[in-house]
């Protein structure tokens, strides 16, 4: 299970997966949602890109080869005591995995997503999205190690 990046508390490599593919992302500032309105997370850091070509900035990554991946994302928003928040991953447009919860009050809210394995093929396009219904724009909150996305192909 990963979380955050890490499995059974080491950093997620190639070398330790034994795989030549994976990719490793995050954002350097808090990406500002609409309410109501399902966005598209960007990211404009790669910490590792084994085999994907990522270009940074953008929000949707393409698959480079067929295999099992592992796909996790997580997320902090901004305190705020309205509305639920919601963060879902898509390959080609198809959910595989979200979580959503009410807001918790006066605190920063943590969502993390994925995990599961999931057999993709070459060319499909995965990408992680939020909602929020705060009543206005809210924002993720940026720390050192989220929002972040992390696919890696295991098999």
């Amino acid at each position: 299970m990963t979380i955050n990046g890490y499995a059974a508390g080491m950093k997620l490599t190639a070398s330790r997966l034994n795989t030549t593919v994976g990719l490793e992302v995050r954002q350097s500032t808090g990406q500002t949602v609409a309410n109501n309105s399902e966005t598209i997370l960007t990211w404009d850091v790669v910490d590792e890109d084994v085999g994907f070509g990522f270009s940074s900035g953008s929000g949707t990554i393409t698959i480079p080869t067929d295999g099992i991946y592992v796909i996790s994302c997580s997320i902090r928003w901004m305190a705020n005591t309205n509305g639920y928040r919601r963060l879902s991953l898509y390959a080609n447009s198809v959910l595989l995995a979200d979580d959503a919860a009410p807001s918790i009050g006066n605190l920063t809210h943590p969502l993390t997503v994925g995990g599961k394995p999931v057999h993709l093929s070459a060319g499909t396009t995965v990408d992680a999205r939020v909602v929020q219904t705060s009543g206005g724009p809210l924002s993720i909150a940026q720390t050192s190690r989220t929002p972040n996305l992390t696919i890696w192909r295991v098999a």
